[in-house]
Formats: C-alpha cells, structure tokens, sequence
C-alpha cells in the first residue's frame, strides 16, 4: 500500500490539487453565468428638479422613459413619455410644479383599463396637489391620451426663512384587494411644521383619507403587507426625530421621538406606535407577513451616539413586544439597519459599514451570516425579469461601488459606473423585451446611466475548462514527476555503477598477485640479507595498501594524489623487476596539482603497460609519465616499449583490457556527475618496420 502511495500518479494528484486551487484564485477569468456593464450615459446637463424613471405602462414588455421636468419659463410641471424604442409618444402637462427634494412620481392600475398609470405630487403656491393622469392609449408607436385629474392634499405652511420645507413619498398598491391601485402620499414638513400625515386616495371612489397625526408620521419608504390575515394589506413605514418643532402641547406623536406606525386601510392606527425616545433618533422597520401572524421587527437607531448599542425588537401584529436582542457595540448610533423591502422568513439586518448582513430567524437566533463586497453600502431590490427572479443591488456611490446580489446569494460585480456624490433619485429597471433581462437605470442629479446585464456566454464552459485545467496541471505534474523519479533511478544506478567500480579499482589496486609479488620480493631480499632495501619496499607497499583503503568510498582525488600514488606504485615494481623495468615521471611546475581526477585514472594504465606490455620483456622495459600544460587543464601522455596489445591479446585473451573497460565507465560517470570533459585515447607504436614498439596513452583533462 505505500509503495502505491508513492507511485508519480498519487504524488501528482496530491501536488496538482493546491496548485489548481491558486490557479483557480489567481486567473482572471469571467465564469460568472452573468455580466453587469456600464453601456451608456445616456442624459446629461438635468437640472434640480428633472426626474427620469422606466416603466413598461403598457404592458408590452419595453419600458417607456417617463421624463418628470419643471417648465423653465412657466415653472410648471410636465412629463415627456418616449416609447422603449425612442419614438417620443407625447408629453404630459400637470398643475404646479414638482419638488426638486422628494420623489414625485408612481405608477400604477388606477382605472383599470390595461395600462399603468401615472400619480405625481406638485405643488402651486402652498397648495399641495396630487395629479393622476389616465393613460387611455400607449400602443406601438401612436401618441398618447390621457385625461388628467387634480386632487388637491394640502397646504404646506412658510417656514421661518418664508419657504416651504417639507419631503414626501408616493406610493401606490391595492390595499383593498378590489384589482384597483390605491395612492399612498406621505407628507412630512420639516422647518414648515405642518402638514405631517399620511393620505390615501381611492380613485375608484374619488375618496380622500388623511391620517389623524399632527407632529409626526412617515417619513420615509413605505411597504404593504397583509399582517394580520384579512385579506386586506396594512400600511408600515418609520419616522425620524428631527426635533424642528420645540412646542409639543397638543400632539401625540411629535418629533422629539421617532415611531414605527402602522395603517389600516382607514388611516387608523392598526396598533398604539412604537416609540424611540429622543432627538435625531430614528427606527429601522421589517414586517415578516408569517401567513396572518405576522411578526414587526424595530431596530433602534441615531444620528449621534445616543445609543451606543443598537436593540433589535420584535412585535406582534397588535403592536405587543415578544422578544428583544441587543447587538453588539458599534461606536456609532445607526451602523445596523433593517432591510425594509425584504419579504420572506428571516429578518435581514445589514452592517453597512463592515459589509455584512445577519439573518435571524423569528426567535432572534442567527441563522446566516452574509458577506457582502460593498462597505457603508445602500440597498435596493430590482426585478430585472430574470428567470432566478428579484435581485438585489448593494452600492456605495461616492466609491463607484456596485454588486448585484442573486437569489442563490451569488455576488456579480458591476463595472465601469463612475464615483460621484450626487443624491441617486431613482434606480429602475429598463425593461426590454419579456424574454429579455432588464437593463438597470441610475438617475443621479446630472445624468442617467444604463447599466446593462449580459448572459456569459462562456458560463457553460467553467466546469470542463477547469476540468482540463486540472487535467493539465495534473498530466504536468506527473510528467515532472516521471522525470524525476527516472533521474533518481539513473542517480542511484550511477552511485550503484560507481560503488561497484570503486569497488573494482580497490580490487585492481590491491591485487592478490601483485601483493604476493610483491611480498616474495621482499622475502627474497631479506633472504639475500637486504634487510634495509626490503624494509623501505614493505613501507612503499603498507603507504600503497593504506592510500588504497583511505580513498575507497571516493571516486576522485586530486592530481597530486593520484602522481603520489603512481609513484609509489612505479618504485614497487622497480623493485620486482630490477633492471627490466625503468620509468621516468616528469610534471610541469605550471600544472594545477590540486584539481580533481578521477581516482586511478593514471595508475591503470600504467598498470596496463607494465603488466601486458612490459612484463613479457627480458630487459629494457621502459615506462614514460609526462604531464604538462597549465592550470586545470593538464595533458597526461603514458608511453611504453612494450610488446604492444596485439601481442598482448594473443598471451592473455581473459584478462587485456578489462582495467581500461573500467576507466572508461569511470571517466564517463565521473564527467556526468562534475561535468568535466576527460577523455582519454590509446595508441599503438610502431617502428619504422612496422613491428610494434609499445603504446601510447593521451589522457585530456578539461
């Protein structure tokens, strides 16, 4: 089992894993199933008060651009309707003109005909109007016509600085459940004080209702939903403290507080409101339906740091506190917000500022953290008529910052929007088709942006391109590995080569019957009573034998080792062969005596010469060494007057020339491993009857 565990498929599988994964982090490449683009800027130079929306009035599937303007000459308002395709279809003309700080405009079923319709707040002095416009033909590219009705709301008081202060909201939804829109405007004056209500105009019944509060109501966005199970929806929203009005005698809900309100179809309360005390307070709200027991959840807020820990709260739909959380210290009064428009199960609570958002289950137990790639971001939820349903759009304006959020909690970057710090009015989507996924639209103070949405069309190639990706990472690696393992193999069979060859020159070097030659010699001169001569011949033999054993785990040794060495072998067989054998050792004083050679690759052969050459001659033997050049690169010439090898092979046919076979791999394995260039050749001589004369040996050291 773990010789298999080593095999280069396993080890390259193991290896190819984190390099796939860094990969898979590191390469730039889009698999995202889609893509958000900046397409266009489309309008520029607006001024204040300019408003631009997208609505598809007519059903068709294409959105018309609704264009919500101030006259500059009249001051009066109208709205210029172009078709999704750019024919302009007409243009609107309403009473009053529309505010340059709120938003002034909804669409809806008011009549009941098959088109949206419009609802636009204006004001005329310090009358407050609501304008409905009947859209009674918007088909292909005719004109409009519309009947436009005017509802007077209220008057709006000077303020101290003799102007009119006040924001509002327009909303429509059928509350009532009879197919027909009702329209929500909610009106709060700031500095003006007054009026601070909430109205709600049936165009079915030509009726207006306005909501019994005086120093405070809703301020901000509102969300309908039927809470209690009656079929009908109530009405939800939250307010801030501004604390503009110093005298509180006579009003139940003034704004030194903040309040979570909720509505009955009838502008009555659907339960007592729910109070933050203090100052430039304010309360986050989320309505969870829950099938006709529907849960509120409040989150307390501030502008300073009144609330050094925000508290999350829960009610039930008659307004009673059922559970409350308080959530960790933030620094700051409103880090934590409550997703308004969110609809479903959980409660969604966004930390703007880290770029989280926590959802906890109706017992205050946190289900899910969210890691959102945007920080002190805002939120918006988008039907952009793709196939998973809404989606959600987190951004930071002054940072250009821009992510839509997936139904299955998939983030896609939206790139090339500019920064800018302009109040965003509107985000709608452009629809372009049923089949088609919607554009995104900005309206900014200045300019609109298109951002359009694209299906990757590389999405269905992310699993086989990163399946060969791996593939190739893993064929890669057992290549690499392969290789390895061979280069250690031939590694270790090369140290194999060379310890046998070791080995070999060891056995070579202390030859049997040479020592006992040698050992005979030197018995024979004590005999012959030469006891000194015998005496230094035996310590030549023991330095020879000690040299042997000293270097026999080593495959080199320096040049001066290896001339020590011959010369001490040159002087033992001197002494064998008497006057038979002569030989002259000459080295240049230029040459590098410290460089490394291969161990024995000078004494073989002159082993050779003397054992095959020489050895056969009765006298005049004769074995010349001379070692000349410079530096490390020295040339070794080893010439002898032997008999030569032809005559040599016919005497001993066994045993000629197994010495140098063993050089030769010597040198080979020694130039593979230090990366030399030794090479040697051997010649024969021959004189000048062509008889042989001895041989030559040139030895190239590089």
């Amino acid at each position: 089992m773990k010789k298999k565990l080593q095999t280069p498929w396993f080890l390259s599988l193991l290896i190819s894993i984190p390099i796939f994964i860094l990969i898979v982090v590191l390469l730039p490449i889009d698999f995202s199933r889609y893509r958000f683009e900046l397409d266009h800027r489309i309008v520029s130079n607006l001024w204040d008060s300019d408003r631009i929306i997208y609505a598809d009035l007519n059903k068709s599937g294409y959105s018309e651009f609704l264009h919500l303007k101030n006259d500059r000459l009249s001051g009066s308002a109208s709205i210029v309707i172009h078709s999704g395709t750019g024919h302009l279809l007409g243009q609107v003309n309403l009473w009053g003109r529309i505010s340059p700080f709120a938003s002034n405009l909804a669409t809806g079923n008011l009549f009941n005909d098959g088109y949206d319709d419009l609802a636009v707040t204006t004001l005329s002095n310090d009358s407050l109007y609501l304008n409905l416009v009947n859209l009674s033909k918007i088909k292909g590219e005719h004109h409009i016509r519309y009947h436009n009705t005017r509802v007077f709301l209220d008057k709006i008081r000077l303020n101290r600085n003799n102007g009119y202060d006040y924001t509002y909201g327009i909303f429509t939804s059928d509350t009532d459940g009879d197919g027909i829109d009702e329209v929500y405007v909610s009106i709060f004056a700031g500095f003006s004080q007054s009026p601070r209500k909430l109205y709600k105009y049936c165009p079915a019944s030509n009726s207006l209702l306005k909501s019994n509060t005086d120093g405070n109501c809703l301020s901000g966005h509102l969300v309908f939903r039927d809470i209690n199970g009656d079929g009908r929806k109530e009405i939800f929203g939250n307010s801030s403290a501004p604390y503009n009005i110093s005298d509180t005698t006579g009003f139940s809900f003034h704004d030194q507080n903040s309040y979570v309100m909720a509505f009955n179809n009838d502008l009555s309360f659907l339960f007592k409101p729910i109070a933050v005390q203090g100052g430039y307070t304010a309360t986050g709200v989320q309505v969870l339906e829950n099938g006709g027991d529907g849960i509120i959840a409040v989150l307390n807020s501030s502008q300073t740091t009144r609330f050094k820990n925000q508290t999350l709260r829960l009610y039930n739909h008659r307004g009673k506190l059922l559970r409350s959380l308080e959530l960790p210290p933030s620094g700051q009064g409103n880090r934590y917000r409550l997703d308004l428009m969110a609809n479903d199960s959980l409660i969604h609570l966004e930390d703007r500022f880290e770029g989280r958002v926590f959802y906890y289950t109706q017992n205050l137990e946190l289900a899910m953290v969210e890691k959102v790639p945007v920080h002190e971001f805002n939120s918006m939820e988008l039907d952009l008529n793709m196939p998973e349903g809404m989606v959600k759009l987190y951004y930071n304006a002054p940072n250009g910052k821009y992510v839509i959020k997936m139904p299955d909690h998939q983030f896609y970057p939206i790139h090339g929007i500019p920064s800018f710090s302009q109040v965003i009015w509107g985000l709608t989507p452009k629809l372009a088709g049923k089949d088609k996924i919607a554009a995104i639209s900005i309206f900014t103070d200045d300019s609109l942006y298109l951002i359009q949405t694209h299906p990757n069309p590389y999405y269905f190639l992310k699993v086989p391109f990163w399946m060969l990706v791996f593939a190739v990472v893993n064929l890669f690696g057992y290549f690499i590995l392969n290789l390895q393992a061979k280069v250690v193999a031939k590694r270790f069979e090369e140290r194999e080569r060379l310890h046998n060859l070791q080995l070999a020159s060891a056995y070579n070097q202390l030859d049997p019957h040479f020592t006992f030659n040698v050992l005979n010699a030197i018995g024979g001169s004590i005999l012959e009573g030469r006891k000194e001569e015998a005496y230094e011949y035996f310590t030549n033999l023991a330095d020879l034998i000690r040299l042997t054993l000293n270097n026999t785990v080593q495959s080199s040794r320096s040049l001066d080792d290896e001339i020590n060495f011959v010369q001490k072998y040159l002087e033992i067989e001197h002494f064998r062969f008497g006057d038979r054998l002569n030989y002259e050792l000459t080295v240049d004083n230029k040459v590098d005596g410290s460089i490394e050679v291969p161990k024995m690759m000078i004494q073989i052969f002159v082993e050779n010469a003397i054992k095959h050459g020489l050895s056969k001659k009765r006298e005049g033997g004769k074995v010349s060494i001379s070692i000349t050049g410079s530096g490390t690169s020295p040339l070794i010439v080893i010439e002898d007057n032997g008999i030569g090898r032809a005559a040599a092979q016919k005497v001993q046919s066994q045993s000629l020339g197994k010495g140098l076979k063993i050089m030769e791999e010597y040198i080979l394995l020694f130039n593979q491993q230090k990366g030399t260039r030794i090479h040697f050749v051997v010649n024969d001589l021959y004189d000048n009857n062509q008889n042989a004369a001895g041989t030559r040996v040139v030895i190239q050291v590089k």
